[in-house]
């Protein structure tokens, strides 16, 4: 709009005072022709020729004539002129500047060019454009263009209040009028300053390490190794917030041997305004000191927080590095080894921990960031510990389990083949294979849940229910001595009278019973006066002409495989009352057991699955 303005509106036109031409043409030299400079050099790039003869004819033509706009373009133009007057001055005076900016400072500070190669390595960018910082929001465009141009505001606002039809000549504003225009201005691009640098480092996001071990020492090696681009990112926001040094030491402005370094190291203080330096420069000091202050040693410090930070990560990368190496060189179990120190406290090198607690006190977004690759990490490990662990329980555990014991009485009913009571003890003892590997690697992760905030999950569902069913059975079989066997009382309760008597047989132990006063025997099963391994009832008939009827079972589990054999009349959590059906009648028996969990009242081996993989 304002080259319109300035394009129609001609220096000889009548009434205009040689103030208001000089006003006329300074603008149509300092605005319209860089801005149809521009365009050409865009449209014909490479005809300087054709350049130079359009800016000849451009600024003969600013000198002499004025462009003639027909009704429809001056209602268009009268249009444009009320949407833009909604607006205040301040706003479109800064709106202004940022256009201008685009212009001059040309492209801005690309966060991925200016960190280095690794930053792709290690961060993601979350948002369009977010990695890209206008030329307008760095230290460089506030010194060499917003300053400098804040210096004309008071000939931006006369020009502005033309160009907006608001006056037929030039207006002149008070200094009171200036000062509140331009605070209006620094607080708009404070804001804007601050926001698009926040946007920035907030959108910064770490990538991924996945489940690779590889992946994962590559990128904690760009963060601290090689180029280190955590430093070099908190930097450069430090070089484009901090845009004013306090030290009286350094007001020197070296522009002749070293002007970049000049321009960052060596500030003149008189350069800046106080009311920038007020509006601008202090709070945007303010705003960014969490990012700044990792920079610096604060005072009662050795170090800055960067230097711990990197430290950290360092630790963290020698122990991935370690784990690495040693993994590659097919050292078996390892990294459960590692965790089950670190799960056990028994070891001092815990960078996951430490690197954990150092970000706990750091503001957002670096503690996210920091405790996701502690995280991230820790996870990578316990994956490696949990096929660590799969694999040892396979070999150790599950393989006995398929050799041994599957599809074997008692743990299939009626299966011909048994286990062995050596196999049985050797499995469910409490020295056995499954407590010995609980005790050596399940102990730690099922005694707690994790360290701090790492959450441990090597071991399964399907692991606990096992362990538990694991733990039934060896409370019902073995006594608190930890020695095989079962304690009971077992008492005749009734036999039909088609029966003489009967005799019950646990593996060589024999009750009798005559229809007379019962008596109770205790037991313990399995025994050492009977070597048999058979069980056995037998009832005698009165009539004499009949045979005695006998039920009988044989083998290691002969007394379980009798009791299958039984009806069940009654049953408690100590008591179980049965009756052996025979062809005239029954013969029946009340068995109380010690405690709670017996084979004898419980149905302890039905369901008993030992899992192929304990860990996820």
């Amino acid at each position: 709009m304002r080259i319109v303005r300035l394009l129609s509106e001609s220096i000889n036109k009548e009434g205009l005072s040689e103030n208001d031409k000089d006003f006329l043409t300074k603008y149509k030299k300092s605005i319209v022709m860089p801005w149809f400079e521009k365009r050409w050099q865009e449209k014909f790039s490479g005809q300087s020729d054709k350049q130079r003869d359009l800016m000849k004819h451009l600024a003969y033509g600013l000198d002499n004539v004025g462009v003639i706009l027909d009704k429809e373009q001056q209602l268009a133009l009268k249009q444009l002129e009320g949407k833009i007057a909604l607006v205040s001055l301040p706003q479109r005076l800064y709106s202004q500047l940022r256009m201008e900016s685009n212009y001059e400072l040309g492209k801005g500070i690309n966060l991925r060019y200016e960190v280095g190669g690794s930053f792709s390595e290690v961060f993601d960018v979350t948002g369009r454009n977010n990695s890209v910082i206008p030329a307008f929001f760095t230290y460089n465009g506030f010194y060499d263009f917003y300053i400098p141009k804040c210096k004309e505001i008071m000939s931006m606002a006369e020009l502005d209040t033309w160009v907006m039809g608001r006056t037929e000549k030039p207006r002149s504003f008070s200094t009171a009028d200036i000062k509140r225009f331009q605070s209006r201005i620094n607080e708009l691009y404070l804001n804007d300053y601050k926001n698009t640098w926040l946007s920035a480092a907030n959108s910064i996001k770490l990538v991924n390490f996945g489940n690779d071990l590889g992946l994962t020492v590559k990128k904690l090696n760009s963060l601290v190794v090689s180029s280190k681009p955590y430093r070099s990112l908190l930097k450069l926001i430090k070089r484009n917030t901090t845009l004013m040094s306090e030290s009286p030491s350094l007001k020197s402005i070296n522009t002749k041997n070293n002007k970049e370094e000049g321009k960052l190291l060596n500030i003149d203080v008189n350069v800046v305004p106080a009311q920038m330096k007020m509006d601008i420069v202090n709070p945007l000091k303010k705003y960014f000191h969490f990012y700044n202050d990792l920079l610096d040693i604060p005072d009662g410090r050795e170090s800055a927080y960067i230097d711990d930070i990197e430290n950290a990560l360092f630790d963290l990368h020698s122990y991935m590095l370690d784990l690495q190496q040693r993994v590659l060189s097919d050292e078996r179990g390892y990294a459960l080894k590692k965790v089950m120190q670190r799960l056990k406290l028994t070891s001092d090198d815990d960078p996951f921990y430490l690197l954990y607690r150092l970000a706990s006190g750091l503001n957002e977004p670096i503690q996210s960031q920091l405790k996701k690759i502690s995280n991230d990490s820790w996870r990578i490990v316990l994956n490696l510990a949990s096929n660590d662990l799969n694999d040892l329980w396979q070999s150790d555990v599950y393989n006995f389990y398929k050799e041994n014991i599957e599809g074997r009485y008692p743990f299939r009913a009626r299966a011909q083949a048994e286990v062995s009571p050596d196999i049985f003890r050797e499995f469910f003892s409490s020295d056995g294979t499954v407590a010995n590997f609980y005790n050596k690697y399940l102990s730690p992760v099922l005694m707690q849940n994790g360290v701090g905030n790492y959450p441990s999950t090597l071991v399964n569902e399907n692991t606990n229910v096992f362990l538990k069913h694991v733990s039934a059975i060896r409370e019902g079989l073995f006594t608190q001595k930890g020695e095989y066997g079962i304690s009971f009382s077992i008492e005749p309760t009734d036999l039909s009278g088609v029966y003489l008597n009967s005799n019950l047989n646990i593996d060589g132990v024999s009750i009798s019973y005559r229809h007379a006063k019962t008596s109770i025997k205790d037991m313990v099963w399995p025994n050492q006066l009977g070597t048999s391994g058979r069980s056995y009832i037998k009832v005698t008939p009165i009539n004499r002409s009949l045979k005695p009827e006998i039920r009988q079972a044989n083998g290691s589990w002969s007394l379980l495989r009798l009791l299958d054999t039984s009806e069940t009349i009654a049953l408690s959590d100590k008591t179980r009352e049965i009756r052996f059906p025979f062809r005239a009648g029954s013969a029946s028996y009340r068995i109380r057991v010690t405690k709670e969990m017996s084979p004898i009242t419980k149905d302890l081996f039905s369901g008993f699955i030992v899992p192929q993989y304990i860990s996820n």
